[in-house]
């Protein structure tokens, strides 16, 4: 559901990135763009960072097309989000549900119909680079949203070597086999954030994935679900595989 104010919303956010554009996407018309994106957004009930220091001293040196690309990327991301009716019923499978249909993506629909309201859904590219992830995600995460959009998971996050091993053969598996939806069937691991300011570590319960296609039918990447428990300072992990 899309009201005439979050039209507006995503028309202005346009208007936003097109100034950014228009500057070369200078580090500083990046920020400006964002702080003025973040005004748009519907109030979600915990902060939303579009971006950080590093991330943006990454973008900084990039390439000119790999940046035209995550501002592009990242475009869509924030529509998506100020377009969202976040009081009405089924937030989180509403909004991946429009995330595929603005970035003209598809995958099997029985996963679509599978999230449920406490599942972190996230979509990457062939790139290893998020895609799209869910407001469960970020309720999470202290990772901005451009954090996300420059970096690797693997730059990002870190977990046990046999795990990660693991979860690469089956996801290689899963995208070479034409299977639709997969289930993890890893054990409970810990997950830890490598460079945020306020890292953070996670016990992580992986849930299914599927491939995701281009409306034109080229594979673009994978989606997946899982769960997570904030794991505090001190506490023990000594039943789960640590790093």
């Amino acid at each position: 559901m899309m009201t005439k104010t979050n039209f507006s919303n995503s028309n202005k956010i346009e208007k936003y990135f097109s100034g950014a554009i228009e500057q070369k996407l200078s580090p500083d018309s990046v920020r400006f763009a964002l702080d003025n994106t973040l005004m748009e957004l519907p109030h979600i009930g915990f902060p939303l960072r579009l971006y950080s220091e590093q991330s943006l001293q990454k973008f900084a040196f990039l390439p000119p097309e790999t940046r035209s690309q995550i501002i592009e990327s990242l475009k869509f991301r924030l529509i998506v989000l100020s377009e969202i009716e976040i009081q009405a019923p089924g937030l989180e499978s509403r909004l991946v549900r429009h995330a595929f249909d603005k970035m003209h993506l598809k995958c099997e629909s029985n996963f679509l119909e599978k999230i449920k309201s406490h599942d972190i859904v996230e979509i990457y590219s062939l790139k290893n680079i998020q895609a799209f992830a869910n407001f469960e995600f970020f309720r999470n995460s202290t990772y901005s949203l451009l954090d996300l959009s420059v970096m690797t998971w693997d730059e990002l996050f870190s977990r046990n070597t046999l795990v990660t091993a693991e979860l690469h053969g089956k996801i290689s598996k899963m995208m070479t086999s034409g299977n639709s939806i997969e289930e993890y069937s890893v054990r409970p691991h810990v997950v830890k954030e490598k460079i945020s300011l306020n890292r953070k570590s996670f016990l992580i319960f992986m849930g299914q994935m599927a491939p995701v296609y281009s409306s034109s039918g080229e594979r673009f990447g994978m989606i997946h679900t899982l769960r997570v428990n904030e794991i505090k300072a001190g506490a023990t992990t000594s039943l789960v595989l640590d790093n």
